[in-house]
């Protein structure tokens, strides 16, 4: 989860709210996955917060999303785990 806490630094540093916000809702992924679902809703209630609609996509797993709807989502049910759906 640090790459995921550092990724949301130079974020900020750059002011990239798009993946800011990113980098909050796979710590919140990450917090799901290890069962503490209320640190990871404290974590998507934050992405909710800064209100980015811009999408974010991740081709390999077959998602597409934007981060604050997406987070609003994850509020209701957890993340679980995706396979890799890429295919050559």
């Amino acid at each position: 989860m640090n790459v995921f806490k550092k990724a949301y630094e130079i974020a900020q540093e750059q002011e990239n709210k798009l993946y800011s916000a990113m980098s909050l809702v796979w710590q919140g992924h990450m917090l799901d996955l290890l069962g503490r679902r209320k640190e990871a809703i404290s974590i998507y209630n934050k992405v909710i917060d800064m209100k980015v609609t811009s999408t974010m996509q991740h081709v390999q797993f077959g998602m597409e999303y934007s981060p604050s709807i997406y987070a609003a989502k994850r509020i209701k049910e957890p993340f679980k785990r995706i396979e890799n759906r890429y295919k050559d």
